[in-house]
Order: structure tokens, then C-alpha cells, then sequence
């Protein structure tokens, strides 16, 4: 019988047979080629990923809800155009150009974005509040003009809280004895390094 490796799909030779459970079913790897370790460093890392791409689609969503009925004033059966979506895309990957001259080189994380629109939210309604535009294109340049003056200001605050974050984070760790219950703690870390980063935040909102 002719064996192949799980993770590789080469051949494998009877004396070099690794079996491992992967899922309920029992799989085979190289022995002598870690395969069952690359294997697993490399579902993980898809894990990782998938766990990032869900992250940043969450935050997306967050920014998107705001900037339609915080700012804009749409209601539930409203969108954002297109061009509004692509401006706040290419705030977030480094590519916003307003006439033709570029106003960042680096894309702002999205949750950037959102405190910048909060903490600008009462100039922005301000500033449209009477004005007349040409259509909502004219409009929603006019508010990226503000929220990009204000853009770096709040991302400098943001890492600033990030490393004070993490620095707290880093204390607790010592401070606590991580067993079985480590899953548990980890989850539990996560949950309050999230909170920690609004109340260190929430005097821009």
C-alpha cells in the first residue's frame, strides 16, 4: 500500500509514517520531515488570518454604520455611494487623494478612522449644517478635508494608548498565574485590553 503525507502529498515510506487525528480522522505525515508540525504551524497561521480578515471586517462594518446614519444622516434603506466607500478605503490603505495631490503615504486603521469621525463629529455637523453642495460627492470631500486635519493627531493618541495597553497588559501577566485555566485568561486579556483601549480613548469621543 502506497502512503501519502497529509500535509505534503509525497509518497511515504511505511518506516516513516507519522499518524496523527486531524479533525475526527486519523491522517498521515513524514516523520522525518515534521510534516505534522508544518502541518499545524500552517493551519494555524490560516487561523490567525481568518481570525485578522474577521477582525478587520467587523471593524469596517463599525465605520461604515457611523459615518451613514452618525454623519451623513441616512436611514436604514441607505447606503454609501461608492465613492464614499472608496474614500474611506483608500484612508485606510494610504491611497486618499483629494485634487489630484495625495494626503497621506500610510493607511490608518479603520478604528482610527471611526475615533477621528467621532472626535470631529460636532465640527463636521457644524461645518455642513446650512451649506449648499453641488451633490454628495462635493459633500463628503468637504467632510474628509476635516477629518484628515485631524487624522494624525488622534492616530499618535491611538498608539500612545496602544503602548500604555500593552505596558498594562504586560504587568497583569506577571501578576497572574497561568495554568490550565490559560485559554480562559488569554480570552479574558483580550476582552479587557479592548475596554482599556475606549476609557484611555474615550476623552476624544
Amino acid at each position: 500500500m502506497v502512503y501519502k503525507c497529509w500535509h505534503c502529498k509525497k509518497e511515504i515510506l511505511k518506516d516513516d509514517v507519522q499518524i496523527e487525528k486531524v479533525g475526527k480522522l486519523n491522517r498521515k505525515f513524514h516523520k522525518s520531515n515534521n510534516c505534522y508540525k508544518k502541518f499545524n504551524d500552517t493551519r494555524k497561521q490560516r487561523e490567525l488570518e481568518k481570525r485578522a480578515k474577521d477582525k478587520e471586517n467587523e471593524l469596517w462594518n463599525d465605520l461604515y454604520q457611523y459615518v451613514k446614519k452618525e454623519i451623513l444622516g441616512y436611514g436604514e434603506c441607505q447606503n454609501l455611494s461608492p465613492f464614499q466607500v472608496r474614500i474611506l478605503k483608500q484612508l485606510r490603505n494610504g491611497e486618499y487623494v483629494v485634487r489630484n495631490k495625495q494626503m497621506v503615504n500610510r493607511g490608518y486603521p479603520y478604528e482610527v478612522i471611526l475615533f477621528t469621525f467621532k472626535f470631529k463629529k460636532k465640527d463636521i455637523l457644524a461645518a455642513i449644517h446650512g451649506k449648499t453642495f453641488n451633490d454628495e460627492k462635493h459633500k463628503f470631500n468637504y467632510i474628509m478635508v476635516i477629518v484628515n486635519n485631524a487624522i494624525n493627531d488622534v492616530y499618535k493618541r491611538y498608539l500612545r494608548t496602544l503602548k500604555d495597553t500593552k505596558d498594562i497588559e504586560i504587568n497583569e501577566n506577571i501578576n497572574t498565574k497561568i495554568d490550565d485555566k490559560k485559554e480562559t485568561f488569554k480570552n479574558n486579556m483580550e476582552s479587557k485590553t479592548d475596554n482599556k483601549l475606549v476609557d484611555l480613548l474615550k476623552d476624544l469621543l
